[in-house]
C-alpha cells in the first residue's frame, strides 16, 4: 500500500470517528436535559460508541505502523503544526483536527453534565429520604424496629438452644 491508499484509509476512519464523536456529543448534550430514568440509556450509548472508536483507532494505528517515517501517525494526532506535516499526509491532519475539535467539545460539555448529574442524584436521595422517613413508609418501620435500643435483644451463646 503507498502513501496515497493510506491516507485515503485513514481519512476514511477518521471520518468515521468524527461523526461518531458528533453522536456522543449529542448524546451528553442530552444527559443534561434528560429525565433520570433516560440517563442510564444515554451512558449506554455513549460507551457502545466509545468501544467502536477505540476499535476504529486500532486500525488506524495498525495502517501508522506500516508507516515507516511515522509521519502518518503525527498527522492522524494532529497535535503538531501544520507545517510540519508532510503535504502527501495534509488530508488526514485536517481530518484528524476535525476529530480534536469535536472531542475539545465534548470535554468543555463534561463539567457540565457532571454538575446536573450530582445535582439530580442529590436530589434522588433526599425524596428518598423524605420518602422512607414518613410514617406510611414499609421502611420507616423495618428502620425504627430495627435501631430501637429498647427492643434490642441480644442472645448469648449459653440462652441458645438449638
Amino acid at each position: 500500500m503507498d502513501y496515497r491508499e493510506y491516507t485515503e484509509v485513514v481519512c476514511d476512519y477518521l471520518e468515521q470517528i468524527s461523526d461518531i464523536m458528533l453522536e456522543i456529543e449529542r448524546e451528553i448534550n442530552t444527559l443534561y436535559v434528560c429525565s433520570p430514568d433516560d440517563i442510564s440509556l444515554a451512558v449506554e450509548k455513549i460507551n457502545e460508541y466509545r468501544v467502536y472508536t477505540d476499535e476504529i483507532f486500532e486500525e488506524i494505528y495498525k495502517i501508522c505502523d506500516q508507516d515507516d517515517t511515522g509521519n502518518l501517525r503525527k498527522a492522524v494526532k494532529a497535535v503538531c503544526d501544520r507545517k510540519d506535516i508532510d503535504d502527501e499526509f495534509s488530508e488526514v491532519y485536517e481530518a484528524g483536527q476535525e476529530v480534536n475539535a469535536v472531542a475539545h467539545r465534548i470535554v468543555k460539555l463534561i463539567p457540565r453534565v457532571s454538575d446536573r448529574l450530582t445535582r439530580q442524584k442529590e436530589k434522588t436521595l433526599q425524596e428518598i429520604k423524605q420518602n422512607n422517613g414518613s410514617q406510611s413508609a414499609h421502611a420507616s418501620k423495618y428502620y425504627s424496629a430495627v435501631n430501637d435500643e429498647r427492643d434490642n435483644y441480644h442472645f448469648s451463646r449459653k440462652s441458645r438452644s438449638i
